[in-house]
């Protein structure tokens, strides 16, 4: 039930609100969330965002973590990403409350290829003397 909400395609929804979190530490860091009502009138939300960071909104406990993160692992053999997904129940029936504990609802591997022209960019660069870093999209 989850995943066809969360991906847009469940029939019922009756109003979604993309919203975007900003955390309160020092250490900028941002995740997306969508706010939603179902067809009985209760309020969700779902976010996705590195697992790391999923890991810590859950509040899983160290041997959890570690279990995740071998999962994390053997995608990353795979050459795959992930990204981690939560929800949780908004009871107070507002975008802007903070809404119940967030729950772990699972990982998502994704593909995500160099573009195909990434090694001439960055010997190029070099070669004209910048100082090259990889930054990733999480």
């Amino acid at each position: 039930m989850f995943k066809a909400e969360f991906l847009g395609i469940w029939p019922n929804v009756k109003t979604d609100i993309s919203e975007r979190f900003r955390s309160i530490n020092t250490i900028r860091i941002e995740r997306s969330a969508l706010t939603y009502i179902d067809s009985d009138g209760n309020w969700h939300r779902a976010s996705k965002v590195a697992p790391e960071q999923i890991l810590t909104l859950c509040n899983f406990k160290e041997d959890t973590k570690k279990k995740v993160h071998a999962m994390i692992d053997k995608f990353a053999e795979c050459g795959l990403r992930s990204l981690g997904v939560a929800s949780q129940v908004v009871s107070e029936n507002s975008k802007d409350s903070a809404g119940g504990p967030w729950q772990f609802v699972g990982l998502l591997s994704l593909f995500d290829p160099l573009r195909h022209d990434s090694a001439e960019t960055i010997r190029r660069a070099l070669h004209l003397g910048v100082n090259v870093k990889m930054i990733t999209g999480n």
